[in-house]
């Protein structure tokens, strides 16, 4: 008898095939469901290495464009919690500075009368004094605050696009996209904090120029290494601008008094302007000197810019100088020699005149000036300086 002979398919027609019997081991089937659950990801699928900041700024706006869009009338309630998040961060900045008024006065009676007193913990705004200065209770404004600023992370948000869309416009300016992105984001910060929806006006309108000019405001820093006024930088990309255009449509350079007349100013100040902004123009020396080219191995302009110091040419050629030198010396008696060496400097490079010298040896300046004369006659001598007959030649 098979040990399921007590089921109830026992009482089924002879013709009819038993059901199989549920399994009564349930732990068997719960092991691999919990495999299945949650699959470990193949070691292939890993990447190979870390994530660039090419792939950061793929990702980030892949999430961007993930976020809705908000409608007028959700701009409107969002705007009108940031704008209650803003007084509310007012009055904690005011007892904020009254905090820190309070902490320097305790401070400077703590030096006058303790030499060795504890330092003081910056000043600070609790929750509930908060919550006190607004005539609310701690956890009614706790939950109102948490409400506002959820607002204005989605009112933030929900326009990332459009600090992508402006920054893009700013490409090749000196200022990498993502730090591009990122002061326009600080700019679309500061118009969601600014805005005022009973005026009737878009918050995309509105929004654009605090991006356009946080945006424009990090070209001008950080573009240049030596940085220009902001008014200057911009008259000089708006004269490169109209520059290029008048090449287009006329076939030739414009002068300066034309680019002025286009531009609204005199032709003084926009030659001014423009030579300052050649002056402070930099290149860097790691830069290709041939971007087009197609060869394996870039040639940068650093490599191509003579070196700063001797070459190792320049170096063997004193060096094998300086024993011919010391070789032509050896024909001199001690004294000569000496007064050679501290006379033309060839110890220290330091040459000294008769008088110190005469002091060295105690005698008088004359008596060097004869030894030098004596062994300047001795090294014209053809049998002396005929080794130093080539590098004269040189």
């Amino acid at each position: 008898m098979t040990p399921f002979a007590f089921s109830p398919a026992a009482t089924l027609p002879a013709t009819a095939p038993a059901p199989h019997p549920p399994p009564i081991t349930p732990r068997r089937e719960r092991a691999p469901r919990m495999v299945v659950a949650a699959p470990a990801k193949p070691p292939a699928r890993m990447p190979s290495r870390p994530a660039t900041s090419d792939t950061a700024l793929i990702s980030y706006l892949r999430d961007i464009g993930a976020i809705s869009l908000l409608s007028d009338a959700e701009v409107r309630t969002c705007a009108r919690y940031i704008a209650e998040l803003c007084r509310w961060e007012r009055v904690r900045d005011r007892l904020r500075a009254e905090a820190a008024q309070r902490t320097q006065k305790r401070r400077l009676l703590t030096s006058r009368y303790r030499r060795h007193a504890k330092p003081i913990p910056p000043a600070s705004v609790s929750l509930s004094d908060w919550a006190a200065a607004l005539g609310m209770q701690p956890n009614v404004f706790a939950s109102a605050l948490r409400h506002a600023r959820v607002h204005k992370d989605r009112l933030v948000a929900a326009n990332l696009r459009l600090v992508v869309s402006i920054a893009k416009k700013y490409q090749g300016s000196g200022v990498t996209l993502s730090d591009l992105i990122q002061e326009g984001s600080l700019g679309l910060i500061r118009a969601a904090e600014k805005f005022d929806a009973h005026k009737g006006f878009k918050f995309t309108t509105y929004a654009s120029w605090w991006i356009r000019q946080a945006v424009q405001r990090a070209v001008a820093d950080s573009s240049r290494s030596i940085r220009l006024p902001t008014h200057v930088a911009d008259a000089a990309k708006k004269a490169r601008r109209l520059s290029s255009q008048f090449e287009r449509d006329h076939n030739r350079t414009p002068a300066v008094h034309e680019l002025a007349d286009m531009m609204g100013m005199k032709a003084e100040r926009l030659s001014f302007i423009l030579h300052k902004a050649e002056q402070t123009d930099t290149l860097s020396l790691d830069c290709p000197m041939f971007p087009a080219s197609t060869s394996s191995k870039m040639v940068s302009l650093g490599e191509c810019l003579p070196a700063a110091g001797t070459s190792p040419e320049e170096e063997v050629s004193k060096g094998l100088l300086r024993e011919d030198v010391e070789n032509v010396l050896l024909m001199l008696s001690p004294r000569e020699r000496e007064v050679l060496r501290m006379r033309y400097g060839f110890d220290d490079g330091h040459t000294k005149n008769f008088d110190e010298i005469g002091r060295m040896y105690s005698v008088p300046a004359s008596r060097i000036r004869q030894i030098e004369a004596r062994a300047m006659r001795k090294l014209r001598h053809p049998n002396f300086h005929r080794c130093l007959t080539d590098w004269k030649q040189q």
